[in-house]
């Protein structure tokens, strides 16, 4: 039975489907979507007693859940039930004029208002009403559902037969409600109801009720200053959607009218930024020349979800939507719930409001004014069309054939125009998000941008646009271009896809503000979402009160192909990540740093066997192609592999200030590259730690400068072990394998370094597999083999600090000068210490085709054999 749901807080009886007929059964109940309860005449049957009744008569009986406190009853004691048999209208007392009560079997009492509706058609909804239809032949569809929605009290289940075009706002929801669309005419069944872009569609009422909506489109809703464009769902309340469609509806605080006195004369007079008169028209009057202006406000493009809300949505699709200060799709409230169930979440957006939707009236530009796409069209058109210029894996995304042909019949000036009004990607990653100081008020110490925390606003007339008043405001973007979470809520995806989603702030795909927890299940992806701040496809910020959230990420799940203009192009998080089985972090870009995933201060992740970063992009100077580790945070990867990444500085994985990163059970970090600066596989800051064992490789990793495997700042500590191999690296200046300034690296348990070569052609200065300065390193039983230096010392290794190596081998390294195998320099304070090594092979330029050393050295127990060098 598709989407049964248990009310554990009703008892008595369960309605359920045995695949045609609904029956009641004991137990606790379960609500279906009405078409799973089908009989003749939609009947099913209710137990202990003979009367048939419809399946979702029940819904309504938690009225003896909740009864009004003006209505009497025998005993308040009296646990509440269901009515098992049938039940009768008796006359109301004085007490409760207008109202009858019957009792049901469990002598719970149940009220219901006398008299009835009718609707346009002349069908009557009378007291014992349970079902109402609104079909073809209705002469006012609209009238008719909001006389049903007006009579929930009669009405359980309303069938509508027919498409609704909203002349008004509907009534708001007080009862539980299936409402359920069955327009013949279509194979889909479904039925529209357009909100004409000027009313919300449905607003379900706190009160614990219980709404159902199946096959609608939900379409062209708009609130203005206010929450829910299509669907608003308040506290409490539980609201499921069944193949249903909420697509192009709006909340936000657009003004953008033209009734200014001298409207398109092309200088703006109303008054806001650019206005060639502070006080000549009303703000927003003026929208051909001056734009639109905007005020703060607006949550759930399509759906805002109360506190404590339930919301489930399967199998639908939610497409177009905006809102203007968080959740371009969904909006879900503190402590509330949302699953995502075969769900599609696309090109929805916050914070690029146009007030536009696909319709000619709604254009930015009508078709006289030369433009011949609504906004949703053009902003497709852009997507495809920027990220095609950038070549892999700098590009998120190519060229659809549908698009480049769009992209043909776009002019340079439509272009320019749209790149103003429409959330666009540019050519390799957004830029970040905009922030100036140029309001005329900036720099006294008082917002003055109309964003949250503003203390003057247009009828004051003292105040700047949005973003121009950045030092007294901070940046002002909105957050969650899909869905929006508040503190402690949840959200749970399966087998559903959140693509194309826009945000002018963190979070293209999803935004959390900490404490709850997003789930990531049975394949679902986050893909090709943009932020103009952090978090392209996710992000979570840690709660005020230091609570985390927590980001799950299980088999089949994708994040791939987002891109942040700030940090985090795949994910950004202050919270913990938990990844496991089959799944990708791919091909996402970040222009400051963590490239596929960004770990805030004392945040964590964990990546297991089968989980894969690849192809993801940094940025030019910030650290961590693959993932960036924030101060004090740890990364645990078993068994994953690190791919393919690039960034200014740690292609593959970067890490913060006092942060750790673990690398075990076989792990791979290969084929990275920091292509401006240091660490291609692994860069590590100040006092931060790596563990490499059990396996792990670290292959084909390359930088500019230093380190093309590991690259070591300052008081860093490296524990290498476990058959961990090193192999093939380059750098442009020091230690193709690793660079550790004033750091301490430990390599033992046969690790391997091979292959490793600083420079290629040239530029390679000192330690072809191992370059320590004024630190510490530590080789047992490990090997040193076939590493290069083109343009100095230390073909294996070269050091200036302290050197133990044990039960080694340093074998067939190269050196242009001194010390093919090993160079220590001439100012080692320390004595050399090598114990049961083997030094064979080797050769040089210079001087010590094995063994080249300044300082004092101990060899014990040791061979050092057919080495060659030119000037010895």
């Amino acid at each position: 039975i598709a989407g049964p749901r248990s009310l554990d807080r009703w008892g008595g009886i369960q309605c359920r489907s045995n695949g045609m007929a609904g029956r009641s059964e004991g137990g606790d109940p379960v609500i279906l979507p009405f078409s799973e309860c089908v009989t003749d005449g939609k009947y099913g049957w209710a137990d202990g007693g003979n009367e048939s009744v419809p399946c979702a008569f029940y819904m309504d009986h938690v009225a003896c859940q909740d009864p009004r406190e003006d209505m009497p009853y025998d005993n308040e004691d009296m646990p509440y039930g269901w009515c098992y048999t049938s039940w009768s209208i008796e006359s109301g007392d004085d007490d409760s004029p207008g109202y009858g009560w019957g009792s049901c079997s469990s002598g719970c009492p149940y009220h219901q208002p006398t008299g009835s509706a009718q609707l346009s058609n002349g069908t009557i909804i009378s007291n014992q009403s349970t079902v109402a239809s609104i079909t073809a032949d209705s002469s006012d569809s609209f009238a008719d559902l909001a006389v049903v929605i007006g009579n929930l009290t009669r009405v359980q289940v309303v069938i509508l037969a027919t498409d609704v075009l909203l002349t008004a706002a509907l009534p708001p929801v007080e009862r539980s409600l299936v409402l359920t669309g069955q327009c013949e005419d279509r194979n889909d069944s479904l039925c529209v109801i357009d909100g004409n872009a000027k009313y919300r569609i449905l607003q379900v009422l706190s009160g614990g009720w219980e709404v159902y909506l199946e096959r609608l489109v939900l379409t062209r809703g708009k609130v203005t200053n206010a929450d829910g464009g299509a669907l608003m769902v308040d506290e409490g309340s539980t609201a499921m959607l069944f193949n249903c469609v909420l697509q192009d509806n709006w909340a936000g605080s657009v003004l953008c009218e033209d009734i200014c006195y001298d409207e398109y004369d092309d200088y703006c007079d109303d008054g806001g930024g650019g206005s060639w008169s502070t006080k000549y028209c009303p703000y927003g009057t003026d929208c051909k020349d001056c734009g639109a202006r905007y005020e703060y406000g607006g949550r759930g493009g399509a759906v805002y979800a109360g506190s404590n809300v339930s919301l489930s949505l399967h199998g639908c699709v939610l497409s177009g939507n905006s809102a203007q200060e968080g959740g371009g799709g969904i909006y879900v409230s503190a402590e509330a719930s949302l699953i995502l169930d075969a769900t599609e979440v696309n090109g929805n957006d916050v914070g690029h409001l146009t007030g536009c939707v696909d319709d000619p009236e709604y254009r930015w530009m009508s078709p006289e004014d030369g433009m011949a796409y609504g906004c949703d069209e053009i902003i497709d058109v852009l997507w495809h069309r920027l990220l095609s210029q950038a070549t892999p894996p700098r590009g998120c995304r190519s060229l659809t054939a549908q698009a480049a042909q769009a992209a043909v019949n776009f002019t340079a000036e439509d272009q320019a125009e749209v790149i103003e009004r429409c959330p666009v990607a540019c050519a390799v990653c957004p830029t970040p998000f905009g922030c100036s100081d140029t309001c005329y008020f900036a720099h006294d110490g008082q917002c003055d941008d109309m964003g949250p925390g503003s203390k003057w606003w247009p009828e004051q007339g003292h105040f700047c646009e949005l973003g121009t008043d950045c030092t007294d405001c901070g940046q002002a973007h909105g957050y969650g271009g899909a869905v929006y979470l508040e503190q402690g809520a949840l959200l749970t995806m399966a087998a559903t896809r959140l693509v194309h989603n826009n945000v002018s702030g963190r979070g293209g795909g999803v935004h959390s503000d900490g404490a709850g927890e997003l789930r990531l299940e049975n394949s679902s992806v986050v893909e090709f979402n943009i932020a103009d701040d952090a978090g392209g496809g996710v992000s979570m910020e840690r709660h005020g009160d230091g609570a985390e959230g927590r980001l799950v990420l299980a088999t089949g799940s994708s994040v791939s192909g987002n891109a942040a203009g700030g940090y985090g192009g795949g994910i950004y998080t202050h919270g913990v990540v938990e990844a496991e089985g089959d799944l990708s972090v791919s091909h996402n870009c970040a222009t400051l740093g963590g490239g596929g995933v960004w770990l805030g201060e004392g945040s964590s992740a964990s990546f297991s066997a089968g989980c894969v970063l690849e192809g993801n992009d940094g940025g030019l100077e910030l650290p961590g192609g693959g993932v960036f580790v924030g101060a004090m945070g740890r990364l645990e990867l078993n068994g994953a592999s690190v791919v393919e990444n690039l960034a200014g500085y740690g292609g593959g994985l970067a890490v913060g200030h006092g942060g750790a990163i673990v690398v075990r059970n076989g792990s791979t970090v290969g084929y990275n590259r920091a292509y401006d600066g240091d660490g291609g596989g692994i860069y590590m800051q100040e006092d931060a730690a790596v563990a490499l064992e059990d396996g792990v490789r670290l292959c084909h990793n390359s930088a500019a400068r230093d380190g093309g495997a590991i690259s070591m700042s300052s008081g860093s500590r490296a524990y290498i072990a476990s058959g961990t191999e090193i192999a093939h690296s380059a750098a442009g200046r020091n230690g193709a394998g690793i660079n550790a300034d004033q750091s301490n690296v430990s390599l033992s348990g046969c690790s391997v370094m091979s292959g490793s070569v600083p420079g290629g052609s040239g530029g390679g200065l000192f330690g072809g597999a191992v370059d320590v300065y004024h630190g510490e390193l530590v080789l047992c039983e490990s090997v040193l083999e076939r590493n290069s230096v083109t343009q100095g010392p230390g073909g294996a290794l070269m050091i200036l600090g302290s050197l133990r190596i044990n039960s080694s081998s340093v074998l067939s390294n190269y050196a242009s000068s001194e010390g093919g195998g090993i160079y220590v320099a001439s100012s080692t304070a320390h004595t050399t210490m090598l114990t049961g090594i083997r030094i064979a092979h080797n050769s040089c330029g210079g001087h010590g085709g094995g063994l080249a050393a300044g300082g004092l050295v101990k060899i014990n127990g040791s061979e050092v054999s057919d080495n060659f060098a030119s000037l010895d």
